[in-house]
């Protein structure tokens, strides 16, 4: 299991949460958990394909039908004791991409959880 957090302010200083993704990698099932949260509220939480994962959307509370935030796991590479993946964010509006945020890239196996790609994703669990 990973911990992926990302917190403070958006750039344009309208949004200030942490978000946090805890993604489990179900070797049996060749498949992955993801649960997302928002300032320690789950807003998500649903198991996918490791094979080529659809993206998964959920609709943006007030606005659902108009708008949508998308995360994307790319770059997969799984075997029966290690999980490497990348991760990004996608807010939608009417289908259109207004934002994109890259979280990076994670390896989860043995001897436990690293991130590469980016300074600011901090694993908060390790490998269970």
């Amino acid at each position: 299991m990973a911990g992926l957090c990302e917190g403070g302010n958006e750039p344009s200083g309208s949004l200030k949460a942490i978000f946090c993704m805890n993604i489990s990698y179900l070797v049996h099932d060749y498949g992955i958990s993801l649960t997302v949260t928002v300032n320690g509220y789950a807003i998500f939480n649903e198991t996918v394909s490791a094979r080529n994962p659809p993206p998964i959307c959920l609709g943006v509370p007030y606005v659902k039908e108009y708008a949508d935030l998308c995360i994307r796991l790319y770059d997969i590479d799984a075997t029966s004791t290690h999980l490497h993946a990348c991760v990004k964010a996608e807010a939608r509006m009417k289908m259109i991409v207004i934002a994109k945020y890259e979280f990076g890239c994670f390896n989860i196996g043995p001897p436990g959880v690293a991130t590469t790609g980016t300074d600011h994703m901090v694993p908060s669990v390790i490998l269970v």
